[in-house]
């Protein structure tokens, strides 16, 4: 798979990880399902998916940033150290959904958080 590849269903799974947080914050989905089951109040739900969907679209800013640098062939360390510190992040999250009370999240969530993270480290080490 090449690095073009890896940017495109990096950014496909970061939207849909969008659309979910919206689907929490619009209470189509119950708050109590998601973070691990630990919010407590729609207060704490907001800024957990506002602090989520913000962190998110700047990940996928770096990760449109990251392809404009491979299509003109060119590097940037920056760039590559945030998409380290996002495979950090997602092994984290992963090891967090461990722990989650609700079985989707454990099942869901750890495997898609898991190829996320495997999928920015593939895009920093790949030639």
């Amino acid at each position: 798979m090449g690095k073009i590849t890896i940017i495109k269903v990096l950014v496909s799974m970061l939207c849909v990880i969008l659309v979910f947080h919206f689907l929490v914050i619009t209470g189509h989905i119950p708050y109590d399902k998601v973070w691990a089951g630990r919010l407590t109040s729609q207060e704490e739900m907001l800024r957990f998916e506002l602090f989520s969907i913000t962190l998110n679209v700047f990940i996928i800013g770096v990760l449109i940033k990251k392809y404009k640098f491979i299509k003109k062939e060119r590097t940037n360390k920056v760039v590559d150290v945030l998409i380290w510190f996002f495979a950090v992040f997602f092994c984290l999250n992963t090891l967090g959904n461990l722990f989650a009370r609700s079985l989707i999240e454990l099942i869901f969530g750890t495997l898609f958080t898991l190829t996320l993270c495997v999928l920015c480290v593939l895009l920093v080490i790949k030639k």
